[in-house]
């Protein structure tokens, strides 16, 4: 215990490596959980695939199949009773759709692709050129999922970082707050590495609960961190704290 309280009033830096350590298990924990949920969706894409296909395009436009309507419509689960579906309909009749009066799914034409949400219309040109055949991506879909799944954990890696360190800092405050109501002085860099250890202790808590199922809400994380912060600063020797 004596190592902990000297490193939190005589150590140096902000406790950095702390902060990359919790970035790193939670961006590794967080973008294989996604790449597991977005493997569900592997066979639905393929029965998409079988119904659309194939597809020419030439010069932005579909050109094959020509004055044709495909439903592929996929059927996602139950909510409330009710079949979960999701629209994806290749109109190739026409040039353009009015999306605004359609329901939430992914709709084809000639010449556009729209994807519709409760939020936004997007619409997106086709390439230059493209053929597609009808045949097993299976293997297609899981080795891009794979190759998206690097990119995910690079993005999701820093934004986790600069969010623990945010939340540090944060916590410094918090931190200056008690050491006001113990009346133990604690310079910044000391409430930082204060403030990290206690994150990454009850991150690491927080985690291996999850895993075992039983999931902390963030506001419960927060209290259980600010009284964490109270117990070692109450512990912190009046002359290690002033130091």
């Amino acid at each position: 215990m004596n190592k902990i309280f000297n490193y939190i009033s005589s150590g140096t830096g902000f406790g950095i490596k702390f902060i990359l350590i919790i970035s790193l298990i939670a961006s590794i924990t967080t973008t294989l959980n996604l790449r597991d949920n977005a493997r569900i969706a592997i066979p639905y894409a393929q029965q998409a695939a079988d119904k659309l296909l194939p597809v020419t395009i030439s010069n932005n436009t579909i050109t094959n199949p020509t004055d044709t309507f495909r439903d592929a419509t996929l059927i996602l689960g139950t909510f409330n009773e009710q079949p979960l579906l999701l629209p994806i309909i290749l109109n190739t009749t026409v040039d353009s759709l009015d999306a605004t009066r359609l329901p939430a799914g992914i709709y084809l034409t000639r010449k556009y692709i729209y994807t519709v949400n409760d939020n936004q219309i997007r619409t997106t040109q086709y390439p230059e050129s493209l053929k597609l055949e009808k045949q097993d991506y299976t293997k297609t879909f899981s080795d891009f999922l794979n190759q998206m799944t690097v990119y995910v954990w690079i993005f999701c890696a820093i934004g986790l970082f600069v969010f623990c360190f945010l939340s540090t800092i944060v916590f410094s405050f918090t931190a200056w707050l008690l050491s006001l109501l113990f009346r133990k002085p604690i310079n910044f860099d000391s409430r930082m590495r204060l403030s990290t250890l206690c994150l990454f202790v009850i991150y690491m808590l927080a985690f291996f609960a999850n895993t075992l199922g039983v999931a902390i809400p963030g506001f419960g994380l927060f209290i259980i961190m600010i009284i964490a912060q109270g117990i070692l600063i109450h512990m912190l020797p009046i002359k290690s704290a002033e130091a």
